[in-house]
C-alpha cells in the first residue's frame, strides 16, 4: 500500500509539473443561456462572444478550435430583449464529476484502509483492511462523482431585465466571461 501511495503522488505531481510548463494562454469558453424578455426563441444557448455598448454577440460553437480557425457564426442580441444571462464554464459538469470521483476514491480508500480488519458478531462477514479500502473506495467514488457533477453544474446568473442600467452595472463581470475582452 505504501508503494501504491508513493506512485500515486509521483504521478499526480508529475502531471501538474508538466501542465505548469504550458505558456500559451488558453481560450476559456463559457456555455451561456440567454433568456429573452418575450417572443420566440425564449432561450438562446451558445457562447458569450463579445459585449458591446447596447448588444451582445452569441456564438454557436462550443469548440476552441473553431475560434482559432474563425469557423463560427454569431448572433447579435439587443440588451432591451434580454431578461437574464446564465453561464458556466464549458465542460464543467464532466470535470467536476472526474475530480469528485478521484477525490472520493482517495478519501474512501484511506478511510477503508484505516478501519483495519473488521469482523461482525456473526463471523460470516469479515473484511481485511485491503478489502475495506476497496469497498469504501468504490462507494466514495460514486458519491464523489455525483457531488462533483452537481457542483460543476452550478451557473452564474445575471439579471438584465432589458435595462441598460443593469447591463452597465454588470458589464465588467460579463466582460470577464466573453471570448473577446475589452
Amino acid at each position: 500500500m505504501k508503494y501504491f501511495t508513493a506512485i500515486f503522488f509521483v504521478i499526480l505531481f508529475g502531471f501538474s509539473a508538466i501542465k505548469a510548463q504550458d505558456t500559451i494562454p488558453k481560450l476559456k469558453l463559457y456555455k451561456s443561456w440567454i433568456y429573452m424578455q418575450q417572443g420566440k426563441p425564449y432561450k438562446i444557448i451558445g457562447v458569450l462572444y463579445e459585449f458591446k455598448d447596447s448588444t451582445i454577440l452569441i456564438s454557436n460553437s462550443f469548440k476552441i478550435k473553431d475560434y482559432q480557425s474563425n469557423n463560427f457564426e454569431t448572433q447579435e442580441i439587443s440588451i432591451q430583449n434580454i431578461k437574464e444571462i446564465e453561464f458556466r464554464k464549458n465542460n464543467n459538469v464532466g470535470k467536476g464529476a472526474w475530480i469528485g470521483a478521484l477525490s472520493g476514491l482517495v478519501v474512501g480508500t484511506i478511510l477503508g484502509y484505516s478501519m483495519g480488519d473488521t469482523k461482525n458478531s456473526f463471523n460470516y462477514l469479515s473484511f481485511s483492511a485491503e478489502q475495506n479500502a476497496v469497498i469504501w473506495g468504490v462507494g466514495f467514488t460514486f458519491l464523489g462523482a455525483a457531488v462533483g457533477a452537481v457542483i460543476g453544474s452550478t451557473t452564474i446568473q445575471i439579471p438584465i431585465n432589458g435595462s441598460m442600467d443593469n447591463y452597465k452595472s454588470n458589464y465588467d463581470k460579463l466582460n470577464n466571461y466573453g471570448v473577446i475582452k475589452r
